[in-house]
């Protein structure tokens, strides 16, 4: 149908008037005009017709599928929280599946999460640190693509709770605004099996007896700031509230750098094997020492130490750390490790003991020096230190020792200790009191170091060094040098050496020292001179003299060839018998001898010594010529192991030594029988 007759037909069909104009040819007739324009007419309508009909078979073009993404509302949560994100509203207009993809576009400084599921419909994060979160998800499939946002606000917690194992990498950021309030809350033990790193600033409770434990694969380290400490305290502030801090790790590290540990040391860990509570403890096993970094940090409240290094574990630094209202000592560190600490750390605040204590062996390759602790602060010798190489005390320095600890100076140490007038060294008991004086320093090897000048040295004589009791004792092959130095208070004497086993002493040290308040004396040079008493008399046994028991001839009965006056043992005679030597003045001899065996289920078993016979002295050297020995052996478990006989006669000579001593609590004198066997072991006897 041409254009033309579709627009007339169209207008002739349609409900609107039209009006048709005709142009009559001037030689054309009606008839024949009429019946042209009939056929123009039908032919129109016919046209129409059939246009009518192909419109109406061809088919609609179809919409074009649409792919929309959703990712979800935007949402504000608490730092800590779970995350969750949905973009199941995401659609297809075709209804055909798609795939998703979440991916973050922006995380707040410091976050280390991950996406769960981020290939899902549903995916999840949790929110570690506050700050705004943005995410991107896509979706697509065959028809295209499409992309949505969300954001998620997070907001600092109220507290977050921590407990457990911690087996991965994690930081603890500072997420409470408030610097007076805590951050994390610790509900039960954390066992920290990898890093743990502390931000500035972040404050972390505990409750009640819960604590931190740094396994060997644990690393701790919180490095705060002078503006914004790390601290670690009680959820309750009371001193002892949390069980503290236990370090088993050796990490390189480790480290506490302007921390506060504070109100912990409520009970022991059970890997230390023995009740030590403090707000950090560093633990050494047999197989690892653990070691840490500490500068700048608080110790307090704590109740027990501030601070316990055990055995062979390391402090890889120590500087400007403050202890303060500790209910035990400041710290404990081994003597190998005090050269450690320095002069301007604070250790006097309050504690129950204002200083540092210490016990231990000191050996090194190199001289190391203990410094002076600020504050008159002082060291606290809880065991006897054994000084194996060089050791240099600081001017000021004071130790205080507990009762009858001994400093020895032996193998190829030396002791340097010099002072000034106005700032003296000082060795001294904790407790100056008779009973409970410390034992005194000990020098053991010629090193020409070892010296002692303007040093005070006082309240020792505790306990016997070789027989003697004294402030200082120059042992067999030692030489000291002891000048413009106080000895005071002695419970023997000031000075002891044993020149005669090569002993050496300035020759000046009676003269350049001050002395006072010596039980025995000032100074004693050993000889091997006899002292002005026979040996004739009865020499006893330790247990015996002390509860003055005499000796019984009849310790053994040969007429009657009866023990013990028929007693079970020695010990039950009637009347009671002491054990020892008894020299008469023509030189003859009876010597008895009473022993425990090894303590059995059954019983102990003992043995039992009786010899008569001849003594004769030469020098400092005593012949014994034996004229009968009877032996008897008792076993309570198999007694036919027990023995009972006699023992053939001989002879042996020993060397000896009297000396006199006095009485730790009256102060009277006594004597004192030592006789060396061949090896140059030793026994004594005494007698008034």
């Amino acid at each position: 149908m041409t254009p033309f007759i579709k627009q007339f037909v169209t207008k002739l069909f349609s409900h609107k008037p039209f009006t048709v104009h005709v142009w009559w040819p001037s030689n054309a007739s009606l008839h024949t005009i009429l019946n042209k324009a009939s056929v123009l007419l039908l032919t129109a309508i016919i046209t129409l017709a059939a246009c009518k009909k192909d419109d109406e078979l061809k088919p609609a073009p179809e919409p074009q599928a649409k792919v929309t993404a959703s990712a979800g509302a935007d949402q504000t949560i608490k730092s800590g929280q779970v995350v969750a994100l949905d973009g199941s509203a995401s659609k297809d207009s075709k209804g055909t599946a798609l795939s998703y993809a979440w991916i973050f576009t922006k995380k707040p400084a410091g976050s280390t999460t991950l996406l769960v599921n981020g290939t899902a419909a549903k995916a999840s994060f949790t929110a570690d640190v506050a700050g705004e979160y943005e995410l991107e998800l896509t979706v697509a499939n065959i028809h295209g693509q499409a992309k949505d946002n969300v954001l998620i606000t997070v907001t600092p917690p109220d507290l977050v709770a921590l407990s457990g194992e911690i087996t991965t990498d994690r930081i603890l950021e500072n997420i409470n605004p408030d610097p007076t309030k805590p951050d994390y809350l610790v509900t039960d033990h954390l066992l920290l099996k990898a890093k743990l790193t502390v931000k500035p600033g972040v404050i972390i409770e505990f409750e009640n007896d819960k604590g931190l434990h740094v396994f060997p694969q644990g690393t701790l380290v919180a490095k705060g700031t002078q503006a914004e400490r790390i601290v670690f305290t009680g959820k309750t502030k009371t001193a002892g509230f949390w069980k503290g801090i236990l370090l088993e790790s050796n990490n390189e590290l480790n480290e506490l750098d302007f921390a506060a540990i504070e109100f912990a040391g409520s009970s022991s860990f059970m890997q230390l094997q023995a009740d030590i509570r403090a707000n950090l403890t560093l633990v050494s096993s047999t197989n690892a020492a653990s070691s840490i970094k500490v500068a700048n940090t608080l110790f307090a409240f704590s109740g027990g130490y501030g601070m316990y290094v055990q055995g062979m574990s390391e402090l890889n630094g120590f500087s400007t750390n403050v202890f303060s209202k500790n209910t035990g000592s400041a710290l404990y560190v081994p003597a190998r490790q005090v050269h450690k600490l320095d002069a301007a750390s604070v250790f006097t605040g309050n504690n129950g003991y204002n200083g540092v204590e210490t016990s231990g062996i000191i050996n090194h390759f190199t001289e190391v020096t203990w410094p002076d602790l600020t504050d008159n602060g002082s060291y606290y010798v809880t065991g006897d230190i054994s000084v194996q190489s060089g050791l240099q005390l600081a001017q000021g320095v004071s130790l205080e020792f507990m009762q009858g600890l001994v400093m020895r100076v032996e193998n190829n140490g030396y002791l340097y200790a010099a002072g000034e007038l106005t700032n003296k060294i000082t060795f001294t008991a904790r407790t100056k009191t008779a009973n409970l004086h410390w034992g005194g320093i000990v020098f053991n090897t010629a090193h020409e170091q070892n010296k002692l000048v303007f040093a005070e040295v006082s309240y020792a004589g505790n306990k016997e060094v070789d027989t003697y009791k004294a402030n200082v004792v120059v042992g067999a092959g030692g030489n000291v040098s002891i000048q413009q130095s106080v000895l005071t208070n002695s419970l023997g004497w000031g000075i002891v050496a044993f020149t005669h086993q090569g002993a050496l002493l300035n020759t000046d040290a009676g003269t350049s020292n001050t002395f006072s308040n010596m039980v025995q004396g000032n100074i004693k040079l050993t000889s091997v001179e006899v002292p002005a008493v026979t040996l004739a008399g009865e020499w006893l046994d330790d247990w015996s003299f002390k509860r003055e028991y005499a000796l019984d001839e009849k310790f053994y009965d040969r007429q009657a060839n009866k023990w013990f006056r028929g007693a079970a043992d020695p010990w039950t005679m009637n009347p009671h018998a002491g054990f020892g030597l008894k020299i008469k003045e023509d030189g003859s001899y009876i010597w008895t001898i009473a022993e425990y065996g090894p303590q059995a289920g059954c019983g102990n078993p003992y043995s039992a010594e009786y010899i008569t016979g001849t003594v004769t002295q030469a020098a400092n050297m005593l012949t014994f010529q034996e004229s009968y020995w009877r032996s008897k052996f008792y076993n309570p478990c198999d007694t036919s192991q027990s023995v009972d006989l006699e023992v053939q006669p001989g002879g042996m000579t020993l060397r000896y030594e009297i000396t006199q001593l006095h009485d730790a609590v009256t102060g009277q004198p006594f004597w004192q029988l030592k006789i060396f066997n061949p090896d140059n072991t030793s026994f004594n006897y005494y007698r008034h």
